[in-house]
């Protein structure tokens, strides 16, 4: 996140507390849930932007 990098993390543990809305949250054991992540980020260049933008802003105040 501190590089920008758009992130795909588990919505289970604190991972959806540590990421917030600056990643997009999947099941870790649906498959199905991963791909459609992975496809949303290769393919949608507006998300991949917002959540580029999210995560630079989400790890600069840790």
């Amino acid at each position: 996140m501190a590089c920008g990098t758009p992130v795909i993390t588990s919505n289970i543990s604190s991972l959806p507390e540590v990421a917030g809305d600056a990643a997009i949250l999947v099941n870790p054991k649906n498959v199905g849930e991963i791909t459609d992540a992975m496809n949303i980020i290769a393919k949608d260049g507006e998300e991949r932007s917002r959540l580029s933008t999210l995560s630079l802003a989400s790890s600069s105040r840790v």
